[in-house]
């Protein structure tokens, strides 16, 4: 409970009939600060002008009023209204006796301006007068509105009854230390502001800021520690931006945008250029990806790698492990829309497994790149060229003995040249252009060159003793399709001899 100790005296004059009665200021025992009870606030507010005169009234009202009001704006209880406590004397304006006792319609208006003007805010309630005084809660039936109390000049106008406004309006000021509180409001550095647990407020930042060198040691690192199980710094981005970003101008080696290290990074080698991100760990892992149904880590670049590992152990500069059932749960996926899908290049072997290897989708056969003459195309039976090393051409008679085999249409493995036109099949099927110039082809039959060029046919046997034997050296595979007639392709079985 805020007491008062409240000393009073009277002066009385006769001013146009009325008696002009001045109650001096209360005299508070209130220290230096605000203080605050649960969470009422309290706040003084001077009015300076002491009194009113009537303008004219017809009812005979005049009016006088205490020096000194207190507001009180408290959200202690149901979040109640601020409101003004106001007390005024009412005064027979010819005797200057108190008006007779009962309930008065009192208006009471707030403006910019001392005359004229629209009122910011105003309310109208039935107040009862006891010997000519009064109390009542300015605000109590028409909420004040708060916005209005921002420093500017305001005057309060009061209407008795049917009477005109009473004149002059009474201008509300402030009291010594509202004006203290006033300039805490409106300071920039807070220079003026009380402490708060024992700092200064230029210790906090304002509720709107930008973590810029203010607030942030831009000549030296700042840092943050904790040793508990909940992340020391968590950040939220609920729009479409970037959580946290990291940017460095620095190129030299282990440099980073974002830098992190799990455990120690003793021993750890250090990269011969800057990075994005840059994580390092002498005993687990460096950088870890997780998705649920997407890439758990995603590398791109434009005219490097997307995705760089390098090794300097006894372990693999690269582990993929596949923990799925799926049929294209692979350990490692690679593809290319232009070149290599795969590049491997090791001292030893570019590419090694102890397991098996599968290539291809549907027909897979090995192939080897060789140069060919220009009018080789895929498909086409060659022969080893007469007139130039390693070299082939198309097949132009019957049963050749210098048969190469076939060049692949779409190998599964090539050894050799990787972007080869001419890829010589060695194992596998493949699909050939024939001829049933020799007779129909049934699946089975031997094959070897004909007459037609890059072309093959059933092979025919020689005799002996009731045995067949083949020419040796003509034989290009096996047939695993038939062509009764004509010329087409078919599916042979790679079988030099």
């Amino acid at each position: 409970m805020l007491k008062q100790i409240w000393h009073s005296y009277k002066n009385h004059t006769m001013e146009n009939g009325c008696e002009r009665q001045t109650i001096a200021s209360p005299v508070r025992l209130l220290g230096r600060r605000l203080f605050l009870q649960g969470s009422a606030l309290l706040l003084a507010l001077l009015l300076l002008d002491g009194y009113f005169l009537p303008r004219s009234s017809t009812s005979g009202f005049g009016l006088a009023l205490a020096a000194e009001q207190v507001t009180m704006i408290s959200a202690s209880t149901g979040a109640s209204a601020p409101v003004i406590v106001y007390q005024a004397r009412l005064l027979d304006p010819v005797t200057g006796q108190p008006k007779a006792d009962g309930a008065y319609t009192i208006t009471f208006n707030l403006y910019a301006v001392a005359t004229g003007g629209a009122p910011l805010w105003g309310e109208a309630k039935s107040i009862p007068v006891n010997k000519g005084l009064f109390s009542t809660l300015l605000g109590d039936t028409t909420p004040l509105n708060l916005s209005i109390f921002n420093g500017q000049e305001l005057y309060l106008g009061v209407t008795i009854s049917g009477d005109p406004e009473a004149t002059p309006r009474q201008r509300i000021g402030h009291s010594a230390y509202a004006l203290f509180a006033e300039t805490a409001l409106k300071a920039t550095t807070a220079t003026n502001a009380d402490t708060l647990d024992g700092q200064d407020a230029t210790a906090f930042a304002p509720t709107a800021h930008q973590h810029d060198s203010q607030y942030i040691n831009a000549t030296g690192p700042d840092s943050m520690s904790g040793n508990g199980t909940t992340p020391i710094l968590s950040v939220t981005q609920s729009g479409a931006g970037n959580g946290i970003q990291g940017t460095t101008a620095a190129t030299g080696a282990a440099k980073a945008g974002v830098y992190g290290v799990a455990g120690t990074d003793t021993g750890v080698s250090t990269p011969a250029k800057a990075a994005g991100v840059l994580g390092r760990s002498a005993d687990s892992f460096g950088v870890v990806g997780y998705s649920r149904n997407d890439d758990g880590v995603y590398g791109h670049s434009t005219n490097a790698y997307g995705v760089r590992a390098e090794g300097g152990g006894a372990k693999a500069a690269v582990l993929a492990l596949a923990f799925g059932s799926g049929a294209t749960n692979y350990g490692v996926e690679a593809r290319s829309s232009s070149t290599h899908g795969v590049y491997a290049d090791g001292a030893l072997y570019g590419f090694y497994t102890p397991d098996k290897i599968f290539a291809g989708q549907g027909l897979g056969d090995i192939a080897e790149h060789i140069p060919a003459a220009a009018d080789v195309t895929l498909g086409d039976v060659v022969v080893i060229d007469p007139d130039h090393d390693e070299r082939v051409i198309k097949s132009y008679k019957a049963n050749d003995p210098t048969v190469a085999g076939v060049i692949s249409t779409e190998p599964a493995m090539l050894i050799g040249k990787a972007d080869s036109p001419t890829p010589l099949a060695l194992a596998g099927r493949v699909p050939v252009k024939a001829s049933a110039e020799n007779g129909p082809i049934q699946r089975g039959d031997l094959l070897t060159t004909s007459n037609t060029p890059g072309h093959a046919m059933k092979a025919d046997p020689v005799l002996i003793s009731g045995i067949p034997f083949y020419a040796p050296g003509t034989i290009i595979g096996k047939a695993m399709g038939e062509l009764t007639e004509g010329m087409g392709v078919i599916i042979i079985l790679i079988l030099p001899q």
